[in-house]
C-alpha cells in the first residue's frame, strides 16, 4: 500500500513540475511576437532596443544560473519560486507598459532574473523526485513539454498580434506567472495539491539528499526541494 502510494505521489508530483514548466517555457517564448506592439517596440529606437531586450534576459540568465543555483540549494525552490514569479508577472507588465528605454530593459532585466531561478528550480525538483523514483523519464518528459511551449507560445502570441489583442496576451502572460506563483511551490517542496498527510508517510533525508548519501533509503528521502 505504502509502495503504491508512493507512485502516485511521484506521478502526481512529476506531472505538476512538467505543467509548471511548461508554463514558465510558454511565457519565456510567447513574448518574442509582442514586443514590437509595445509603446518602445513601436517607436523610433526599436530596431535597436528589441534585440537589446533579448540580450539583456539571455545574458542574466547565462550569467545568474550558477549562483542563483547555490542560493536555491541553501533556501530551497518554495520560497525562490514564488518570488520570482512575481518578478516576471511585474517585468511582462513593464514590458507591455513602459514608455521610455529604461524601463523597457528593466523588463528584460526581470524576466532574466526571474527566469535564472524558475529554470534551475524545477530541474533541482525533477532531480529530488528522481531520487525517489529512479526510473521515471521527468527529465525527458520536461525536454519535450518545454520543447513544445517554446514551439506554440510564438504561435500563440503570433496570432493574438494578428487578432489585435496584444494586451490580452500579455495580461495571460501574467496571468499565467501569478497563478503558477499560487499553485507552485506554496505549501511543500514545490507541490501545493499533494496531500501533506502523505508526505508524512515518507522517510525524510535531512538536510539534503544527494546519490550515494542515503544508502539505507534510496529512493524515498526529501531532498534539495523543500
Amino acid at each position: 500500500m505504502r509502495d503504491q502510494r508512493h507512485g502516485r505521489l511521484v506521478e502526481a508530483e512529476g506531472a505538476i513540475v512538467i505543467m509548471a514548466s511548461t508554463v514558465f517555457a510558454f511565457d519565456l517564448f510567447a513574448v518574442l511576437p509582442l514586443l514590437p506592439q509595445t509603446p518602445v517596440g513601436r517607436g523610433p529606437e526599436a530596431v535597436l532596443l528589441v534585440p537589446l531586450f533579448f540580450t539583456v534576459r539571455s545574458w542574466l540568465i547565462a550569467t545568474l544560473i550558477v549562483p542563483v543555483g547555490a542560493v536555491l540549494d541553501k533556501f530551497g525552490p518554495r520560497i525562490l519560486v514564488p518570488v520570482a514569479c512575481i518578478v516576471k508577472a511585474g517585468g511582462f507588465w513593464l514590458a507591455s507598459s513602459a514608455t521610455d528605454e529604461l524601463g523597457f530593459l528593466a523588463a528584460a532585466a526581470a524576466l532574466g532574473l526571474g527566469t535564472a531561478v524558475t529554470r534551475p528550480a524545477m530541474k533541482s525538483v525533477i532531480a529530488a523526485i528522481r531520487q525517489r523514483s529512479p526510473g521515471s523519464q521527468l527529465f525527458a518528459g520536461q525536454n519535450i513539454a518545454t520543447n513544445v511551449a517554446a514551439i506554440g507560445g510564438p504561435a500563440a502570441a503570433q496570432a493574438a498580434v494578428l487578432m489585435g489583442m496584444s494586451e490580452q496576451m500579455f495580461l495571460l502572460l501574467i496571468a499565467l506567472e501569478v497563478g503558477w506563483r499560487s499553485r507552485c511551490c506554496s505549501r511543500s517542496g514545490c507541490i501545493s495539491s499533494l496531500d501533506v498527510e502523505t508526505r508524512s508517510h515518507l522517510p525524510r533525508c535531512a538536510p539534503r539528499c544527494f546519490p550515494g548519501s542515503c544508502p539505507s533509503m534510496p529512493t524515498r528521502c526529501w531532498p534539495v526541494a523543500r
